[in-house]
């Protein structure tokens, strides 16, 4: 499991699905599929697949550690409370990838139901503010996508919420872990994406800077496509940069095919913004060429969604998918 978990962290997703696939079978032959061991084994493998894109299955293990865990703990307990904050994520992410990369309507609710529950568990244990960040997190961000459909007095007052939800979640990573770390380090971003909306534009800057100096020093520069993408999306919407908005959104871009090929969710996100990009700074042609990469990302979501499973993750970048841009950004990089 440990080893698993490792390769995960290190990228090296194959030999983590491999290793945690024989752990759970060894785990099984030895404590039953009942066991409290058997659920870690359950909640280690939904864990490598969420960051392989598998988000879906990654919720059938938790669900299943799920009972596992609520028949040995109880359901208000912190063991259960960390399952629901997990499902509660990748729910979001779920209905998130849907709106905004295949222009389904998104549905927030059960992502939102699960979070809130796993605080109120939380809160009734008195347990450590730490473990309320992941719920408080993915509250964070139904709360902002709510405040992006309202106007006027409503879309102030819920930017006002989301941005006291980010606050909790920074200033406690802050005090439990210190600023110089990733988990800090993304609660930075996501507290400047509230000033990115509400058009706060020096904190915006400054936040997704700073995130993006620590991640690269503590992660790498592969570990960094949501930062890149974030920046992207401010240089051009807000401050009508498109240089510096096509390198943000261009190594974003590399990033995803290097690490998990051609068929990844978020590719289809990216893509439909540097599409309005290159519309706006009149650059048709690369409109042109990034619509047919979307819609060959879209023929690759129908051809999954027919196979009954998700965008997967492979080992080995696809280099010529992104077209000449993101082969110099390999060499270069």
């Amino acid at each position: 499991r440990r080893c698993s978990i490792a390769f995960c962290a290190n990228k090296m997703y194959a030999k983590a699905r491999v290793l945690i696939g024989r752990a759970t079978s060894l785990c099984e032959e030895v404590h039953r599929q009942d066991s409290d061991q058997y659920s870690d084994c359950l909640m280690d493998n939904a864990f490598i697949l969420t960051k392989t894109d598998k988000k879906k299955e990654s919720n059938d293990q938790y669900e299943k550690a799920l009972k596992t865990k609520e028949k040995f703990y109880g359901r208000t307990s912190v063991q259960v409370a960390k399952i629901l904050s997990e499902i509660a994520w990748n729910h979001y992410e779920i209905q998130f990838a849907q709106k905004h990369g295949l222009g389904k309507e998104a549905n927030y609710e059960q992502a939102q139901s699960c979070a809130e529950e796993a605080r109120q568990i939380l809160k009734e244990l008195q347990a450590e503010k730490f473990l309320e960040v992941s719920a408080t997190n993915t509250l964070g961000n139904i709360t902002q996508r709510y405040a992006t459909k309202e106007v006027g007095e409503k879309k102030i007052e819920l930017f006002k919420q989301t941005e006291k939800l980010f606050l909790f979640c920074l200033e406690t990573c802050k005090d439990c872990l210190g600023e110089y770390n990733p988990l800090t380090a993304g609660y930075m971003q996501n507290l400047g994406t509230v000033y990115y909306y509400t058009d706060q534009n020096t904190a915006c800057e400054d936040l997704y800077l700073r995130s993006l100096k620590i991640k690269i020093a503590l992660l790498g520069p592969d570990d960094v496509a949501i930062t890149h993408y974030n920046l992207g999306n401010f240089y051009h919407a807000n401050i009508q940069d498109y240089v510096k908005a096509e390198e943000h959104y261009l190594e974003s871009v590399r990033i995803v095919l290097k690490l998990h090929g051609p068929g990844h969710t978020d590719l289809g996100l990216f893509y439909g913004n540097m599409i309005l990009m290159y519309e706006e700074s009149g650059n048709e042609e690369k409109a042109g060429q990034y619509e047919e990469r979307k819609e060959e990302w879209i023929q690759l979501q129908k051809k999954k969604e027919e196979n009954g499973g998700e965008p997967g993750v492979q080992e080995q970048s696809h280099l010529t998918f992104g077209g000449k841009e993101i082969a110099e950004f390999c060499v270069n990089n």
